[in-house]
This record gives C-alpha cells, sequence and structure tokens, in this order.
C-alpha cells in the first residue's frame, strides 16, 4: 500500500500501535537496554536540566516510563498517533501525571505538521528515537513499486539523515541524543532466534554488515560517521541485543551522541565555514 498523505501515515502508525499493544512482556529485555541508557544519560545532566523526549513513543513498549520520570525533571512524548499514545498512558496509569506532555507530531510531514518540533528545538537535555527509524523506512519505502529502485535508496537515506538532524536541532548544548536501530531481524538472520554463546551477538552484527544483511540505513557505523560528519565529535555504539516483537526477532543497538557545548558550537561553526565543500559521505 502507498503511503502518501499524512492521513495514511497516521492509518498505518495508529494500526501498528494496535498490532504491539501486547507486547509490553516480550519487550521486557530490549525495555530494560533502553531503560537503563536513559537514565544514564539524564544522570549526566545538572539535577534541574533533565528534560526529556521520546520520538515515537507509540505504545511505551521500549521504556520504563515511571522508573525514568522520577529521574527526570519532565518527559515529553511526540507520537503521529496521539490517540494512541493517550491510551498506552492510560494502560500505565500515567495520563493524569503532571510531569508528562503528549506532543502530536508527524516526523515525516510538512512544515505544518512538524511545526511543534520547530517550537521545541534546543529544548532538552535527552532526546529518545528507539525503533523510530525503520518504522520511518518502512514509510518512505511504501511509496515506491520496486524495491532495488535506487531513488528509494538514496530517500531512505535523506529520511536517515532529516530523522538525526531533527534530534540534534532538539537537544540544548551538552544534550545526549540516543538512538536506538534495528539493524537486521532473524528472517534473514535465523541464528538470532536461538542465539548461541558464540559467535557473539557483536560478531553476528558485524558478520551481517559485511554481507551486507541489514535493512538499508541501518548500518550502525555508517550512522556513527554520518553523527561525526555533522560536526559532533563524539558518538558511541553499544553492544548489540535482541528485540523480540511480533513473531521476529531483530538485532539492536544503541547509538549515543552528545552536541556540544556553546563555546563548542561556535568554534565548530567556525571550523565549518573554512571547511566547506570537502568530501560526502553515503
Amino acid at each position: 500500500m502507498r503511503v502518501e498523505s499524512a492521513a495514511d501515515r497516521l492509518r498505518v502508525q495508529a494500526d501498528s500501535n494496535r498490532t504491539t499493544v501486547d507486547e509490553w512482556t516480550r519487550c521486557g529485555d530490549h525495555r530494560e537496554q533502553v531503560t537503563a541508557a536513559v537514565l544514564t544519560a539524564l544522570a549526566a545532566r545538572p539535577t534541574g536540566h533533565r528534560k526529556f523526549l521520546v520520538l515515537g513513543a507509540g505504545n511505551l513498549n521500549d521504556l520504563d516510563a515511571r522508573v525514568v520520570l522520577d529521574a527526570a525533571s519532565s518527559m515529553f512524548l511526540l507520537d503521529v498517533d496521539d490517540a494512541g499514545l493517550r491510551r498506552a498512558l492510560t494502560r500505565h496509569g500515567l495520563q493524569r501525571d503532571e510531569r508528562l506532555e503528549v506532543v502530536g507530531a508527524d516526523l515525516l510531514g510538512d512544515p505544518c505538521s512538524t511545526a511543534p518540533l520547530s517550537e521545541l528545538r534546543g529544548s532538552f537535555d535527552v532526546v529518545l528515537s528507539a525503533g523510530v527509524l525503520t518504522q520511518l523506512f518502512a514509510t518512505v519505502a511504501a511509496r515506491y513499486d520496486d524495491p532495488t529502485d535506487l531513488a528509494m535508496h538514496t530517500a531512505l537515506l535523506r529520511t536517515r539523515a532529516e530523522h538525526l538532524d531533527q534530534m540534534m536541532k532538539l537537544l540544548r548544548p551538552g544534550g545526549h541524543g540516543l538512538l536506538v536501530v534495528d539493524v537486521v531481524a532473524s528472517v534473514t538472520c535465523p541464528e538470532l532466534i536461538y542465539p548461541a554463546a558464540s559467535p557473539s551477538l557483536a560478531e553476528v552484527l558485524d558478520d551481517c554488515i559485511r554481507r551486507g544483511n541489514f535493512f538499508t540505513g541501518t548500518n550502525p557505523y555508517a550512522i556513527q560517521q554520518a553523527v561525526l560528519d555533522s560536526g559532533l565529535t563524539d558518538c558511541e555504539i553499544s553492544d548489540p541485543w535482541i528485540w523480540r516483537i511480533g513473531n521476529t526477532a531483530r538485532l539492536t543497538c544503541l547509538l549515543h551522541f552528545q552536541t556540544g557545548t556553546a563555546p563548542e558550537l561556535v568554534s565548530r561553526a567556525t571550523q565549518g565555514r573554512r571547511s566547506r565543500g570537502g568530501s560526502s559521505a553515503e
């Protein structure tokens, strides 16, 4: 099905949220990994400066929202399906928590539908995008009839660049970005269903990357390079883990980057003007 309009994107995401509404238990290991990373990032910020944003919050299966709320000064939850998100808050008994704010916005939309993002620029100490990238990719890919179309490949990489840019612009100087990426599924990597001690998941990941067995645009090393090419000086890739969702297992990792402080940003802007016109990466 082609996904062209904002209404189409809302319908697809609402259907996805309904499909995964009962995945809380299966997502337990994945949720522990994501929650731990969020808590570490929040703890690195000064008390009172722990404003937290979740992009594509969905059913809140990726995050132990109650635990994170105790560590954050406030939490913003963004999703195109804000009605589904509000239902998730009700299921978790968080619908009346004044520390929470729901933001309805379409990450792939036109300037009007992404206006809430523009209003929030430079507001957050920690921004989390968990499994959002592949959802955005699926929406973009649905516009093309031929999965081998080079135009589709270009569009996916452009979507990745735009999403990273969105995250960076939402952060305050010194803020932390956490990008959780599901790289490959058990459909093409069956060893994820019953993983063995050897090879390790890190070795499985590297083997998949070498063989080109990963979702287009999700190569964590390419994403890391894209972050560094943007002017940031540090981007770390976590050890991979398995995210069980639906009938599949997905090899997943987290990229953690931090924006510069105000003096660093001024310095990088000056350097960027001097070096403009250099080589570009994929």
